[in-house]
């Protein structure tokens, strides 16, 4: 079986982080980023509320992605051939993606979470279900933009990214 590779491509800037948690906070309407929320331990805990009888979300997207995932791949312009990469923007636990694991037929996969410790866990739980692929983790906050390193891409392999609706509402 493989081991899941895994790279923290940012570090965190403490002074970028104190001035925007101020101004949020400070402001007329205080606020702050949900990504400040998601370490290991509200990692877990989102993925307990997630259970929850009134939180529908995840219930509703995996009915979705079971019922409609051939209809999903046949939307893609081109088939992911063998050596595509299938890119996972807020991974979380990687369930979600990897229910699509079947239609879509990634040879590999590239996690991308700002949960380090939390995304870092669930590529190894997943790389037991699935020890024939390549995954990849990437510990990444791309709440400022999406740059995805070498390690992570090749310009050999079709990519598909996969970003599911639920994780929108982080943003505004």
């Amino acid at each position: 079986m493989r081991s899941p590779s895994f790279h923290q491509i940012f570090t965190t800037d403490q002074h970028a982080v104190r001035a925007e948690l101020l101004a949020g906070l400070t402001s007329p309407a205080a606020h702050t980023s949900p990504k400040y929320l998601y370490d290991a331990l509200g990692s877990r805990l989102f993925e307990a509320i997630t259970e929850l009888p009134e939180y529908y979300p995840t219930r509703t997207e995996a009915a979705i992605f079971a019922r409609h995932a051939a209809d999903m791949v046949s939307h893609l312009p081109v088939r992911l051939p063998v050596g595509a990469t299938l890119i996972d923007l807020g991974a979380g636990n990687c369930q979600k993606a990897a229910s699509l694991f079947a239609a879509f037929a990634p040879s590999r996969y590239v996690a991308v979470d700002i949960s380090v410790d939390f995304l870092r866990n669930a590529l190894l739980l997943l790389q037991r279900q699935h020890p024939q692929m390549e995954l990849v983790g990437l510990g990444l906050d791309f709440s400022a933009g999406l740059n995805l390193p070498d390690l992570a891409v090749s310009a050999d392999s079709p990519r598909v990214l996969f970003y599911p609706g639920s994780s929108i509402g982080n943003f505004t």
